[in-house]
């Protein structure tokens, strides 16, 4: 089952990151030092906080405050790690502990603190920093000072939260080893449509578990994250999903779901195939950092593991894992075990997570599976054949049950997904494989999907599928052009006060686009991304100064010349098959306008033009079709409260805004786009063939809707696979894709 306890002795640290000489302590307003000092009592630390020898007790952190999860607490007792520790001053030691057992803590920090300030100041033994998921880092206490530290962490501003660092599990179990060579079938492939799949090669398939063997698998990397330098598979578990993944189809073993994808492996869960929440959490800071020097390469984790928290509130694995999908990985994660509700397992319950349920040979759900609403979709889980050794080490064939085998099943009909639909982001991966299930699953408990995955029907050409409830959002690859908050085919004007940035909380780069040039003529303007053109231009440093990448992890220019991003003219009059509305003529509009639901969008087709005679609002979800030029000369907003975009507006003139402007919305012109008004917000993206005019406009970048994009570029005559992207996403760094120095 999900959440034994980790109870190994020592760790091979999977990154040792050292702080810049030049880092700063991060400097406090004094009334809150003030405070603090009286509160703890200022003793002569070095940093200037109390030794947590010194902090009063008892204590009652472990019910309230910063502490997440303490019922966790006893879950995260392990025997003392003989690794680096400190003494009572703050100085190094190379000993073992003098103490029997430690609590494992994870710490979330303010941005910008020192970790090793941390690890001297409460005397914790070492085990990671975290930087990329989170800024924060993992240690042990000593179990007698565990109150006394956590009492200390309370009042000390530069942590956020304290949570305990929990055991995972895999909860898979092992029924037969089969001896022989010849290639076999598991039964779940003909289930899912995966007979005679493609192969696979330019997918990353990572698969975070007990490692693997190389027979049968195109290993590309292996590392490890556990106590146990060897990164290869010593239970079993990790083995037989990567065969399940991605198997080579050479005449023996099995063949993959996603042959001869690379495969790898890192290695977080032990020989018990055990864990902690911390060595987790370092194998998906190493993936992001992968992810954003390749931003390019899709990239498909499996997480066939879990722990259950007893609440639905998120923890540092669900942190991780979230930060992770934000940067384009998708995350298949198992559902569990133990026969429960998923709806407090990490990390299934986070919701972009594509949670994987089992079932059985007779398409009956498997009683042992997890289930209700969290799970996204079900696979084959029941005596399933794939990759192992037997006792002497040579391959051999072994059956096991358990949703890690589902999950696996998942993850390789994601990998052929992505192979044909590499710009796909992990939302729309995430509703193609929802929506091209086949209800088959008999048995399943109320509230709980009887869908399985089907491969056949997640549509490999990037057109989209069309399921019975007509949802018809799955499988779009967004075109590229749709990665940027402003796009242009021309000349981007950057007039005063003009900000572009993603919602906070976010690491996204809201990133401009000018196959001409970026002309920056005003003042008081902030990019919170890159500045990306094609034409010639003489840059000074204060221009360069507008553009600030939220994440620049190679230390890329914010300012740079590429290649040229083909825009392309969308066929306006192709697409009036497509409209649910048609206007014949101009159309003028004034007042509240309902529109569609995200499921079924209204689509508004006017063979003219289209302008305002009054203040107009909009409310529910839209496309609207305009052939020749829009003009706003009034108010125009959006009403609905989502963190989406509800609107799109593609035309084939031009688009001019001269009145006030509050808008949930992608624009798609075929012409110029000019805003007049000061004051204008855009909670979408820009894309233009022509120039772009902005002067006192916000943009607020969140990227293409599916709802909004997949009935135009998914089906129309204009071929969205043809789009290959030679640019990165708003996300990620470059367009080249080039790598450098991190800081």
């Amino acid at each position: 089952m999900f959440g034994a306890v980790h109870d190994s002795t020592g760790r091979i640290r999977a990154r040792q990151t050292y702080p810049p000489a030049t880092m700063k302590r991060i400097i406090r307003p004094f009334l809150a030092l003030a405070a603090l000092l009286i509160a703890v009592g200022l003793t002569g630390c070095a940093d200037g906080l109390t030794g947590v020898d010194e902090a009063p007790g008892p204590v009652q952190s472990r019910q309230q405050g910063k502490l997440r999860h303490a019922h966790l607490l006893d879950r995260a007792v392990r025997p003392a790690p003989a690794t680096t520790g400190f003494d009572k001053d703050g100085t190094a030691l190379q000993t073992e502990a003098t103490t029997d057992s430690t609590v494992g803590l994870i710490i979330g920090t303010a941005e910008g603190i020192d970790p090793y300030k941390l690890f001297r100041r409460y005397k914790l033994f070492r085990r990671y920093e975290y930087e990329q998921v989170f800024d924060g880092l993992a240690g042990d206490v000593e179990r007698a000072r565990l109150d006394s530290v956590l009492e200390a962490m309370q009042l000390d501003p530069d942590i956020l939260w304290i949570e305990p660092d929990a055991g995972v599990d895999d909860g898979a179990y092992l029924l037969e080893v089969l001896a022989g060579n010849a290639q076999g079938t598991p039964w779940g492939h003909e289930r899912i449509g995966a007979l005679d799949a493609p192969e696979v090669r330019d997918v990353d398939l990572f698969l975070l578990d007990t490692g693997t063997y190389t027979d049968d698998l195109n290993v590309t990397e292996q590392l490890a994250f556990t106590e146990t330098a060897s990164p290869a598979d010593l239970e079993g578990h990790g083995y037989h999903l990567a065969g399940l993944m991605a198997a080579i189809d050479d005449g023996d073993g099995i063949v993959g779901v996603a042959p001869s994808a690379p495969v790898r492996s890192l290695k977080v869960l032990n020989e018990s195939g055990t864990s902690t929440v911390a060595d987790v959490v370092a194998a998906l800071e190493y993936l992001v950092g992968q992810k954003q020097a390749n931003p390019n390469r899709p990239m498909v984790a499996n997480l066939s593991f879990g722990l259950d928290l007893g609440t639905p509130a998120y923890n540092a694995l669900d942190l991780a894992v979230e930060a992770a999908i934000g940067t384009g990985v998708v995350v298949v994660a198992a559902a569990g075990n133990d026969g429960v509700d998923a709806a407090t397992i990490s990390p299934a319950h986070v919701p972009e997570v594509i949670t994987v349920g089992a079932y059985d040979p007779n398409d009956q759900f498997a009683a042992f599976s997890n289930y209700g609403p969290v799970v996204d979709i079900l696979a084959p889980g029941v005596d399933i054949l794939s990759l192992a050794t037997d006792a002497l080490g040579r391959p051999a064939l072994a059956v096991m049950s358990g949703t890690s085998m589902a999950a696996a099943y998942v993850s390789g009909a994601v990998a052929q997904f992505l192979q044909a639909n590499p710009h796909a982001s992990p939302a729309q991966v995430h509703d193609a494989v929802t929506h091209s299930g086949l209800a088959t699953v008999l048995g399943v408990p109320s509230g709980t999907t009887n869908r399985t995955v089907y491969l056949g029907r997640m549509d490999n050409s990037g057109s989209g599928s069309q399921e019975a409830t007509g949802t018809g959002l799955a499988g779009v690859a967004v075109p590229p052009f749709f990665q940027y908050a402003v796009t242009s085919g021309g000349t981007i004007w950057i007039g005063d006060q003009v900000t572009a940035a993603a919602p906070a909380g976010t690491r996204r780069n809201a990133s401009v686009f000018a196959n001409g040039k970026i002309d920056l003529y005003g003042r008081g303007s902030h990019i919170e991304g890159f500045g990306y053109y094609s034409r010639k231009m003489r840059v000074t440093d204060a221009e360069k100064a507008i553009f600030q990448p939220r994440y620049n992890p190679t230390e890329l220019p914010s300012l740079q010349q590429v290649d040229e991003l083909d825009v392309p003219a969308l066929p306006m009059s192709d697409l009036r098959r497509k409209a649910t509305r048609i206007t014949e003529g101009d159309l003028v509009l004034n007042g509240h306008y309902e529109l569609g639901t995200k499921e079924n969008p209204l689509i508004w087709y006017v063979s003219g033009q289209l302008h305002t005679d009054g203040p107009v609002s909009f409310s529910g979800y839209g496309i609207l079709l305009v052939e020749k030029h829009a003009t706003f000369y009034h108010d125009v907003a959006t009403t609905e409260a989502t963190d989406a975009s509800t609107l799109a507006l593609y035309t084939g003139g031009q688009v001019t805004f001269n009145g006030p402007v509050s808008l949930a919305a992608q624009l798609f012109v075929d012409d110029h786009v000019t805003f007049w008004t000061p004051g204008a917000k855009i909670r979408g993206s820009i894309t233009a063939t022509g120039d772009v005019t902005l002067d006192r406009v916000t943009i607020e970048y969140r990227p293409a809707s599916p709802a909004l994009t997949e009935p135009i570029w998914g089906t129309s005559s204009t071929d969205a696979a043809a789009y290959t992207s030679s640019e990165a996403p708003a996300d990620t760094t470059s367009p080249s894709g080039s790598r450098g120095k991190k800081k």
